[in-house]
């Protein structure tokens, strides 16, 4: 019984000390980052039909250090278009959210991912799905059949997505005011 009693206070202990996370929209007031944002998007526009009307923006922080000096790296962010639906409760979900040329840009601290896999309520998955809502087609019921009819998949609720692995920018801001937009994301 001591032992049991034992374990279950060592589990209520862990839930009560745990931080949950929370998804939050913000206001970017980094120039060059809204700058790059902006024609990121605008280009992302004209060289695909898919993005005019489908996805989202992924915004990863790769590096801060507040105490930068005049040539050094003050932040580095890596900034991909996506068509995916996250499932938070498998990977470290967005921190933040904005809105920016009619796109959802969802914001990523990977700090969160180093230090303790965050909590997330259901409601932040539910949250979350609605805010991508609009970014992707309407679902779909699929059914798909083996060779002997037999119904494998019975999928009421499909969405056609993809995971974009290469592609994107990484935007570098330096503490003096400089910046330097590189293809692919680091």
């Amino acid at each position: 019984m001591k032992n049991v009693l034992c374990i279950l206070l060592l589990v209520f202990a862990q839930h009560a000390f745990s931080q949950y996370f929370s998804l939050d929209e913000i206001k970017l007031k980094d120039t060059i980052l809204i700058t790059q944002l902006e024609k990121f998007i605008s280009d992302k526009k004209k060289e695909s039909n898919l993005f005019k009307e489908r996805g989202y923006i992924e915004l990863k922080y790769l590096h801060v250090n507040k105490h930068a000096k005049k040539n050094d790296i003050k932040y580095k962010f890596s900034i991909q278009d996506q068509y995916f639906i996250p499932k938070i409760e498998k990977i470290a979900g967005p921190s933040y959210y904005c809105y920016m040329e009619g796109k959802l840009v969802l914001i990523y601290d990977l700090w969160l991912e180093i230090t303790e896999k965050p909590k997330y309520k259901k409601r932040i998955n539910r949250k979350l799905k609605k805010l991508l809502k609009p970014f992707f087609d309407k679902p779909e019921h699929i059914k798909v059949k083996d060779s002997t009819g037999k119904i494998i998949i019975n999928d009421k609720d499909f969405i056609l997505q993809r995971y974009n692995l290469h592609g994107g920018i990484t935007l570098s801001i330096f503490q003096d005011g400089s910046f330097k937009v590189s293809k692919g994301v680091y």
